[in-house]
């Protein structure tokens, strides 16, 4: 009998062994994203990122009936999204940064923080109306400027609460 764990290790044996030719692939394109001779709309058109990610999501779906599986896939749909309000703070990306609040809802409110929950809610509500009430502001917080920077380098962005505390 093939228990969940062994499961889990025999598919990532199975995803590794075929995935190693479209990463081979990725780092081609990364290497020359690097070098400069692709652009960064040349990587998000290229077929080997849409088939890894469809293999991705191929396995996602095929584990839908494990539940060790799927306590694994929320955890790490949970760490990614940190890491990516953790870049949208860094590199100063306004709208990531919304995009990733909103999708960090649903984790609040089922933790039992309902204040902070609420307070997001009518955070993204307000920032969904600035294009429209405050142009400039939003203007401002498009460029960047939602975050304070201490040098110049890419990700130097810092919350302005970290600021303060320090």
């Amino acid at each position: 009998m093939i228990t969940n764990g062994i499961f889990i290790h025999v598919l990532i044996v199975y995803l590794t062994l075929e995935a190693c030719f479209k990463l081979e692939e990725a780092g081609v394109l990364y290497d020359r994203l690097v070098d400069g001779t692709f652009s960064t709309s040349d990587i998000e058109s290229s077929q080997v990122i849409d088939a890894i990610d469809k293999r991705i999501q191929t396995v996602k779906d095929s584990m839908i009936d494990k539940r060790t599986a799927q306590l694994l896939i929320q955890y790490m749909e949970m760490v990614d999204m940190v890491r990516w309000f953790l870049r949208s703070e860094s590199k100063s990306d306004w709208l990531l940064n919304l995009q990733t609040l909103y999708r960090m809802l649903p984790y609040m409110a089922a933790s039992g923080h309902i204040l902070y929950t609420k307070s997001l809610h009518i955070h993204l509500q307000l920032m969904g109306k600035l294009p429209y009430e405050h142009p400039e502001v939003y203007k401002r917080f498009f460029q960047g400027l939602h975050v304070v920077r201490r040098s110049n380098r890419f990700w130097a962005g810092l919350s302005t609460d970290l600021v303060i505390e320090h």
